[in-house]
């Protein structure tokens, strides 16, 4: 098998070889974790119609935020787990410098939600991505005009 390198080829691998000696390269790798996970036995304990919010708050702690709705009351724990990989290449040109970064995340913001009726007993109970599991009272922004 014959490999052919055209000009532009060997331009850019003449490059890409140059570069660490006339600027700078740096790499970074992170995690962050944040809140305890809730575990799926916890939440398998949690059964709507009979568990209370006794019952909730025994098998899941604290939860981050409570609202209430109505005469509903919603409780929602979450998570984050992010890791990350992102390098940064700083090329000095004339007096200033070109900058080239590529990032790689894994983001992840589980959770779960609560929704307790007028009574205090669980009728529903979620778990998932938050952004997709919480009650539909976000609204999407609007453009106000100003006359």
């Amino acid at each position: 098998m014959r490999l052919f390198l055209g000009p532009w080829c060997v331009n850019l691998l003449g490059a890409a070889l140059l570069l660490p000696l006339c600027g700078c390269i740096s790499g970074t790798l992170a995690k962050e974790i944040r809140h305890q996970p809730l575990t799926d036995e916890a939440l398998d304990r949690l059964v709507p119609g009979s568990a209370t919010l006794e019952d909730c708050l025994s098998a899941l702690g604290a939860p981050l935020q409570v609202e209430e709705h109505g005469e509903q009351t919603i409780l929602i724990w979450g998570w984050r787990d992010v890791r990350g990989f992102r390098v940064a290449v700083s090329v000095p040109i004339g007096n200033n410098s070109a900058r080239f970064t590529w990032a790689e995340e894994a983001k992840d913001l589980k959770g779960a939600v609560a929704i307790l009726g007028p009574d205090q007993v669980l009728v529903l109970l979620r778990r998932g991505q938050l952004g997709e599991i919480l009650p539909g009272k976000r609204r999407a922004s609007q453009l106000i005009a100003d006359d």
